[in-house]
């Protein structure tokens, strides 16, 4: 009796806790100058396109990551309705499949960039650059390859070769749209758990884990199993040091093995 309350208690503590972490963040108009991104891995079997796409407009992203796209898994007429517009198109009916949405009020170019590591498991990044009064951004989105032998060391050569573009929180050099000095936000699936050494390039490049900032206890971004809890965290929104966040938060995706990650940012400058 005494082993059964105390398994009761560990599973109220649990789910509490990603009860918490997940829950719905503030409605973006309440603060001025916030910039929501987010990144969903929506698997590309996925055939809830409807639900994916309500849930993209529920929450109000203004720049919005898709991995794992195939071209019908999210609806671009309904998104588009809402304001949307999908900046990289690149579908792909395997995992290397990806796009950039946008709400219509951000000023952004994006550009498609194949993968800086050769192999056979590498998926192309995208970069984009937000313009905002006289501050500029570089978004990079990226879909690391699987940690499996047949990848061999894609996953952590991808990662440190995108950590090295990158100083003191901005890029070093130009990448596809995104110029030298641009302030950078980073974010996608970086196919690596949040306790892996390696994410320790992103801290010395000048980044931060922004849902690490926001949360004392990490829950996980991936399943094994779609209807299984998410074990791992590797889902990841990453950005300067210089930026501020307001929240960061993980959705339930319908349909995928992976759970989304959304992050507030204060940033200056009017759209």
């Amino acid at each position: 009796m005494q082993q059964h309350h105390i398994i009761s208690t560990i599973n109220i503590i649990v789910f509490s806790m990603i009860f918490i972490q997940n829950a719905e963040a503030v409605e973006p108009d309440k603060f001025e100058n916030l910039l929501r991104v987010a990144t969903y891995n929506i698997l590309f079997q996925n055939n809830k396109a409807e639900e994916i796409s309500s849930l993209i407009i529920r929450n109000k992203s203004d720049i919005i990551l898709i991995l794992e796209y195939n071209g019908h898994n999210i609806e671009p007429n309904s998104l588009r309705k809402a304001g949307y517009n999908i900046y990289i198109d690149h579908p792909r009916f395997h995992p290397g499949g990806i796009a950039l949405i946008a709400h219509k009020s951000i000023h952004l170019e994006g550009s498609l960039l194949q993968s800086p590591v050769e192999g056979s498991c590498a998926m192309p990044l995208v970069v984009a650059r937000i313009q905002r009064d006289d501050s500029t951004y570089a978004l990079i989105g990226i879909h690391a390859p699987p940690p499996f032998h047949r990848c061999k060391n894609q996953t952590y050569s991808l990662l440190t070769t995108v950590a090295g573009w990158i100083y003191k929180g901005k890029l070093i050099h130009d990448v596809g749209k995104a110029k030298k000095g641009d302030t950078v936000i980073l974010l996608g699936d970086f196919n690596i758990a949040s306790f892996n050494p390696v994410l320790e390039v992103f801290n010395s490049a000048g980044l931060k884990d922004v849902y690490a900032e926001h949360h004392y206890f990490s829950t996980g971004t991936w399943s094994p199993v779609r209807w299984g809890l998410p074990l791992l965290r590797i889902d990841f929104i990453y950005m300067s040091n210089s930026l501020e966040t307001s929240n960061a938060w993980h959705v339930e995706i319908p349909g995928s093995d992976h759970y989304g990650v959304l992050a507030d940012i204060l940033i200056e400058g009017n759209l």
